[in-house]
This record gives structure tokens, sequence and C-alpha cells, in this order.
């Protein structure tokens, strides 16, 4: 991890540019990651009490985009995997604590539009816009619940203490909590529902659970209209929430037949929710049922699925998954499948009403050459829906890639040289892959590439390679090895010059590597190799 996780406060006041200037990176993103810290703190405590200006910051073209920027630029230099996730924990808080003051702010507008509808008497207005509150309570619980996550994140990867954005977040949640419990209670009446299992047997996807009921007031008058809700998760399989509704008719009465999918076999208790229309006076109620839920196994049909595929390509297929009763094929709708490649999963989705979903992602690289095993597979054990998995043929090709480096000697006298290159197949960058660096027939170094197929570093000269004086051409070899992968070996070689010993221009060196560090794209095209050393070329 990089230095900036020994600054355990927010550093403030300081200017990244003029820091930069003395070459220290590690000191930069230690200031870069206090800026991104003090700004989303001014914006958590702006929400505390209402202050919306403070967050205008956290916007993409505000300090905190630019901060980040610079904070990705600089600690990508040195090709840490876990800079870059910090990087990414830190997009993710301002986005997450961005929508976070959104909700609030409308949470606050509606709020302040449902007094003024009550204080000129429009009741029904009054309680459409409760209902608006009861929904964005709802929203900014779990939004408040990622921005604190985020930040326990962000403060663990980065040292920059965020306690004050989940302190400030908690208390704009609980004051949102507190009241909407307020406001329901002042415009709302209480209402009661009644829930009476049709049958007394064991339900499955094969026979669904149904239940009929009625909604009234405490002194026993039914309530029309409105809707009846059974939920069941998120669970570990199934993080989505399933929801089966059915209407209420005006004499208060409904019937609701649910039919189990996700939700764990066994014995189960099931909650049943009136949910009121928008501008009903009335409020809503819960009622539980008890049912056990027994295991069904259905198949998977795939259709339409790719044959041949090489890097870059999407493989994949439609599914449509059945339960046979009786003979008649049943659909089962909101299952999650998953799909997988050579044992390298793809993706991950539900399926819609009729069963069927479309099951496809890119391939992964890992994926090795030849016949490759196709599979779906269902949620895991323990669910009401057990999927037999199945499994088709597709052919996997090679793919030939290419490889560039670029090398130059940090500064006179110094072992390490800054390589910098790229990694492409198909004309396209390849993430996450590494490449090995050799001097003098002695690797050095590891070095991984980013998204865009950039693989930045610096390496240590061994002592048998350095010139005890004068100057050395010294050879760095950049290797990719492929194997496992669908992806083909790759190797380049490039010549450097290491002097020991002579002054060098006094900065030219630092410049010419911040350069390179700064402008990856332009190493394929905008430096030429001159004596074994870069020269700018001229635009």
């Amino acid at each position: 991890m990089s230095a900036q996780q020994a600054n355990n406060t927010t550093v403030r006041h300081e200017d990244p540019d003029e820091t930069n200037q003395d070459g220290d990176l590690s000191r930069v993103s230690g200031v870069l990651a206090g800026q991104l810290g003090e700004i989303s703190v001014d914006c958590s405590e702006g929400i505390r009490v209402g202050n919306y200006d403070a967050c205008e910051e956290l916007d993409a073209d505000g300090e905190y985009g630019d901060a980040l920027s610079k904070y990705v630029d600089v600690t990508g230099r040195d090709g840490d995997d876990e800079d870059s996730e910090t990087a990414e924990s830190y997009r993710d808080l301002q986005e997450e604590q961005q929508e976070f003051a959104n909700e609030t702010r409308e949470f606050r507008q509606t709020y302040q539009e449902y007094q003024e509808a009550r204080r000129n008497g429009n009741t029904s207005r009054a309680r459409q816009l409760a209902r608006e509150l009861l929904e964005l309570r709802g929203d900014i619980q779990r939004t408040g619940t990622n921005v604190s996550r985020s930040a326990t994140e962000v403060s663990n990867r980065s040292g920059v203490s965020l306690e004050s954005v989940e302190q400030n977040t908690r208390l704009a949640t609980r004051n949102v909590s507190n009241t909407t419990k307020t406001v329901v209670t002042t415009v709302f009446l209480p209402t009661a529902m009644t829930a009476t299992r049709e049958g007394t047997g064991n339900i499955s996807a094969r026979d669904p659970l149904v239940v009929s009921g009625t909604v009234q007031t405490s002194n026993g008058s039914r309530v029309p209209n409105g809707s009846v809700v059974l939920a069941t998760g998120p669970g570990r399989d199934a993080p989505v929430v399933s929801r089966t509704r059915a209407a209420v008719n005006a004499s208060g009465e409904y019937r609701l037949s649910y039919q189990p999918t996700t939700v764990r076999t066994g014995n189960r208790t099931l909650s049943v929710r009136y949910v009121p229309p928008a501008a009903s006076v009335y409020r809503a109620a819960n009622v539980s049922v008890q049912a056990t839920v027994e295991p069904v196994v259905a198949t998977v049909a795939l259709q339409d699925v790719t044959g041949t595929v090489r890097y870059g390509d999407t493989v994949g297929g439609i599914a449509t998954l059945e339960l046979a009763a009786d003979g008649v094929n049943t659909s089962l709708p909101g299952v999650p499948l998953t799909t997988s490649l050579g044992g390298r999963e793809l993706v991950t989705s539900r399926t819609g009403p009729d069963g069927r979903v479309t099951l496809r992602g890119p391939l992964p690289v890992r994926v090795a050459p030849g016949t490759q095993p196709l599979r779906v597979r269902g949620p895991s054990a323990g669910r009401a829906v057990v999927v037999e998995p199945t499994r088709q043929e597709v052919r996997v090709q090679s793919s030939a890639t290419q490889l560039d480096a670029r090398a130059v000697q940090t500064a006179t006298g110094e072992r390490r040289v800054r390589v910098v290159g790229r990694l492409l197949a198909q004309g396209e960058g390849i993430p996450e892959q590494e490449v090995a660096v050799r001097i003098g027939g002695q690797q050095v170094r590891t070095l991984r590439t980013n998204a865009s197929g950039y693989y930045p570093g610096t390496v240590t000269v061994p002592n048998a390679s350095s010139p005890a004086a004068g100057q050395a051409s010294l050879s760095v070899v950049v290797a990719y090895d492929g194997t496992g992968t669908n992806l083909e070996s790759a190797r380049t070689r490039q010549a450097v010059s290491v002097r020991s010993g002579v002054a060098a221009e006094s900065g030219v060196g630092d410049r010419i590597v911040a350069f390179v560090g700064s402008n990856p794209v332009a190493v394929g095209g905008g430096l030429s190799s001159v004596s074994g050393c870069w020269s700018p070329v001229a635009s």
C-alpha cells in the first residue's frame, strides 16, 4: 500500500501541484487523499444540517473530481493494485454520497410541501406527500448504509479518518426516520388485516401458497382498494427482493397466490403487507403466514449458444427454466441463473415472467483454448427451486498479442529504470495481466496492466549489469506468458543507456519520466528512441 496509509488525519490547505515539484509521489497522494476526505466530511456535515451547497464540490467537475483525477494519476504511476482499489473506493463514496445528498434534499423539500398542504387544509395532498416520504425513507436508509460502508472502506485503505462522515450520515438517517414516523401517525388511520391459507399442506413452486383475507380498521370496518404484497429476500443468493402482489377489492378482500422460487426450504414465516393507495387515509398493515417450503427440481434448456469465440467476443446463450408437472411445463420467474465457461463465471441474471433469460458475457482471459464446457446452474442448495445444471460445448480460439515497451534511466548515476508499455489483442488493451521485466537475463520485477492495458513501473538494475563507471547499453526484456489463457505469449526487447558517474543536465531525466508516467498513450507514438534514450518528438 502507498505511503498515504501512514496519514491518519485529513491533510488540509496544501497544494498538491507544489508538492509534486519535489517529486515525492507518496506525499502528493497523501495530500490528495486528505483533500478528498475533507470534501466528504464537509458534505456530510452539510447534509446533516440541510446545507447542500457543501456537497457541490462532489460533482465530477468540482474539487473532488479534480483531486480524484490527480490521485488516480499519481498513484497509478507505480502500478500498485491496492492504490487502484483505493481510488475506486473514493469514487464509490463520491457517487453514493451524491445520491444520499439528493435523496435527503428531496425528503426535506417533500416534507416542506407536506407541512404546507396540512396548513392549507389539503388533507388528500398531505397524505400523498406522506407516502412519498415513506418511500424516500426506505431509499435514504439503504443509501446511508452504503455511504457508511464506503467511508469505512476508504478509511481502512487510505488511513484518512472518515468517522465524521459515518456519524453525520447516521444522524441524518435517524432524523429522516423519526420525522417519517411522526408524519405517519399524524395523517393515517391504523389498519389491520387477516390472512387465511387455502389448504394446509407444504408449498412449492409446483403447489403455490394461496392466501385470502380482509383489510379493516380498528373498529372492524372494511378498507377498500389498495394492494397486498408478499415479499421475500434479500438473501445470499437472492439479493433482489421478490414480490408477489394482489389487489384489494372494493369490499376490502384479497386473494394472493405465491410461487416460492428463491426462498429457503423448511418452515418459513412469510409476511403479507397491505399497501394503501397514495391518497388513502389508511396506514399500511402487516400479517404473518406460516408455511413449510419443499424443494422442486427444475430443468434448463439452452438455445442460441455461441459456437466459437476468441478474446473480445461475447459468449453464452438463452436459458429457459421449466418445471415439468403433470405434462404441463410451468414457468419459473425470478430465479437467478449463473453461466460459466471453462469454470470461469460469466454472468448471473434472473429469469423473466416466462422463465427465460439471456446469459451472455465477455470471454474471460483465463479460459484456455480448445473445447470448453458452457455451464448453467441455479441457486445453492436449500432453496425452493433446485436447478439441474446443464452444459454445452463451446470452442475457444487463441488470439495473438502485441507487446511494446519503452525504457529510460530515471537519472544519471541511479540504478533505476522507468519501464512503460502496453499489452494488446485485437487492437485493444488487455487489463489485469502480468508482464515480467528482465535485465541481463535476470527477472527484476513483475508489472500488472491497468484497465487500458498499460503497465508503468520502475525497476532496479542488478549490480552485475550496472556500469561501474561511464556508460553501458543494457537490454530490457518484457515478456508476457499466455500459459493458461486464450492469449498467445509475447516478448519485446528495448535497449536503454545507463550512465554512471557523469552529471546529467539537472531535471531533464525527471521531466521525461514525469511526462511518460502521466501520458502513457504518448509512449506508442509521441516519443522516439535515440541512442537508447528517449527524446520528445516535436509536434
